[in-house]
């Protein structure tokens, strides 16, 4: 399976959660592939992967979620699907975009 992401990766988030409605659209920085089921992030909140495969990411600025006892507050960190995720890339051929648009002559990727 060809993933979107790796480690490392500044990201970002294409698809807005249901559950968290401003999310798409922002920067995070890929830290480690998520593990199955549930577990604490970064910051010793405990989240759940439900969706594989899945990155632990650290978002550039928070986004404000409801906590699981009715509480909202700001998250830093969030497991987020492969899918919802796109890498932004400075290498050549390494934006998607390239792969439905023809580059304009002259002009390098």
């Amino acid at each position: 399976m060809k993933l979107n992401c790796k480690p490392g990766d500044l990201a970002v988030i294409i698809a807005d959660h249901k559950l968290h409605p401003d999310s798409g659209g922002r920067l995070c920085d890929v830290l480690f592939e998520s593990p199955a089921g549930y577990f604490d992030l970064p910051d010793g909140v405990p989240t759940e992967s439900t969706t594989w495969p899945s990155w632990v990411i650290k978002l550039h600025n928070p986004i404000l979620i409801l906590w699981p006892d009715g509480i909202s507050g700001p998250a830093n960190y969030a497991s987020c699907p492969d899918a919802k995720l796109r890498p932004i890339r400075d290498q050549p051929g390494a934006d998607e975009t390239l792969s439905w648009v023809d580059v304009p002559s002259g002009v390098v990727a």
